[in-house]
């Protein structure tokens, strides 16, 4: 027999599934592994943009660095250049972080809520089982 609270429960159930996919696919990891996993990919992510960055600029400078190259000192260049990368990398993992942290938690309560709803269907089906229909 169908019970209309059982249908509409069904459908809000069936878009939940659709809407929140990443939402189910994310709540497999622990809220630590997914904020690390993510901030690993951060620090990839800038290290590789920050190189990209680096030699861009020298290739746009590089007509001032082959005139000065003997008065250039090395070892402050390079100083300055890892003082703006742990810089920049400090920035975006505390971005990062939160806005990993941030996201957990929000498909954290989609999910409590997607499993309410998962349980009050089970009821349906076990007073179903009980009446004998």
């Amino acid at each position: 027999m169908l019970n209309r609270d059982k249908v509409v429960l069904m459908s809000q159930l069936a878009m939940a599934e659709k809407n929140e996919e990443e939402d189910l696919k994310l709540y497999k990891y622990y809220k630590a592994d997914y904020i690390r996993y993510n901030l690993i990919r951060t620090v990839l992510n800038v290290t590789l943009a920050y190189i990209l960055l680096v030699f861009l600029i020298l290739l746009y400078k590089i007509e001032d660095l082959i005139a000065r190259l003997a008065d250039f000192e090395f070892a402050g260049i390079g100083k300055s250049i890892l003082k703006g990368y742990i810089l920049v990398l400090i920035v975006y993992l505390v971005i990062g972080f939160v806005y990993y942290a941030n996201k957990y938690n929000k498909s954290k309560k989609n999910i409590v809520r997607y499993y309410k709803k998962l349980r009050q269907l089970s009821m349906f089906y076990n007073d179903e089982k009980k009446q004998g229909v």
